[in-house]
């Protein structure tokens, strides 16, 4: 299996192995307020007031799910071979 190639150039890696599966990782409520925060881009794309009402907001509805908790993702891991 060829990589998607990028801006119409050929793909520079063939995949020798690809394993896929699913886990739960485990979180806090003060963890997962950290992760959405990174991950959604509210410390990078919102201004320092947003950011204290998202923070406000989040925090308060992570008051009713449990101190800690799983949430399941999605993991690929590939095994790559340069092209030659």
């Amino acid at each position: 299996m060829n990589l998607m190639s990028l801006n119409g150039l050929p793909p520079l890696f063939t995949v020798e192995h690809a394993v896929a599966f699913d886990l739960d990782i485990p979180f806090t409520r003060e963890s997962w307020n950290g992760r959405m925060k990174a991950c959604r881009g509210i410390d990078a794309s919102l201004s320092p007031s947003e950011i204290a009402e998202f923070e406000k907001e989040h925090l308060a509805y992570l008051k009713t799910v449990p101190e800690k908790f799983t949430i399941p993702h999605y993991a690929t891991i590939l095994d790559l071979k340069k092209r030659s």
